[in-house]
């Protein structure tokens, strides 16, 4: 009986029980983990050749566990950037931005390079981070996960 109730704690500790949640990694830590409430996160920054503002917004599928990009804001779009959107792209222009609506493109993970110059910032629900001073240079990735409680624990030592 009592084995029983060991192994019954033992793989409640290890199986990845908890539900869906958003991570940002760096490396092997953790910056942000948070149970998926709203579908979509966004990381913004200045693109590194022509200086000007992008806003990424990914949709989330906690089932899948994958993300995609969905649409993207491009400030001074240009230099550095598709001469021409691929015809599966639909745009529009507002104002100073265009506009891009991407076809699906399921991922397990959404990588980046943090630059201080960059300024990446990682936007989920009220949560904001600076990734691009925290880690300058550094690369990180979002991903969608079902973590174990030991996981989790470990993460907190």
């Amino acid at each position: 009986m009592l084995a029983c109730l060991l192994l019954i704690i033992l793989l409640c500790l290890l199986l990845p029980i908890l539900p869906p949640s958003l991570l940002l990694v760096s490396g092997e830590q953790v910056l942000f983990e948070r149970v998926l409430g709203e579908s979509y996160c966004e990381v913004d920054f200045r693109h590194s050749v022509n200086k000007g503002h992008i806003r990424e917004i990914y949709l989330l599928d906690g089932q899948r566990r994958q993300l995609t990009l969905e649409t993207g804001y491009y400030q001074s779009y240009g230099a550095g950037m598709m001469d021409t959107p691929p015809p599966e792209v639909s745009w529009r222009q507002e104002g100073n931005y265009m506009i891009l609506t991407f076809p699906p493109n399921w991922q397990q993970r959404i990588n980046y390079i943090g630059g201080a110059v960059a300024g990446h910032w990682f936007i989920y629900e009220d949560f904001r981070l600076e990734i691009g001073s925290l880690r300058p240079g550094k690369p990180f990735s979002l991903l969608i996960r079902r973590r174990s409680l030991w996981n989790r624990w470990r993460q907190i030592l």
